[in-house]
């Protein structure tokens, strides 16, 4: 039987000994089994994911881990797609498909780019 998986998104922080501590609770039953996926946020940890390690991820993972990197301004649209597994086309058909931003847009940047005219 297959399963459904549900993503739940939340942020948090590795301490000194290596443990994930969550800024949230998780909204599942206590003792439930869980799936864990780490994204580091800098674009250099990204682009040193080795062929194994992504070859591990499920296709639907790796598109998760794409949509949070890029949404987040953490990686390039460019790299983005590569962690996909897709061209640049395909990556912001995926993005349309999902109702998600297609070009991040960082506001302050803007502004400072609107600024010097």
């Amino acid at each position: 039987m297959k399963q459904i998986a549900k993503a739940i998104e939340t942020t948090g922080i590795v301490d000194a000994h290596r443990r994930l501590l969550l800024d949230e609770s998780l909204p599942v039953a206590d003792k439930s089994r869980v799936r864990v996926i780490v994204l580091v946020t800098a674009e250099h940890e990204y682009t040193t994911l080795s062929h194994d390690s992504l070859e591990s991820l499920t296709p639907a993972m790796r598109l998760a881990a794409a949509f949070s990197g890029y949404q987040r301004n953490e990686i390039s649209q460019e790299k983005a797609a590569e962690l996909a597994g897709l061209n640049r086309r395909d990556f912001l058909l995926a993005l349309a498909h999902e109702n998600r931003e297609v070009f991040a847009v960082d506001f302050n940047d803007l502004k400072k780019e609107l600024a010097r005219g």
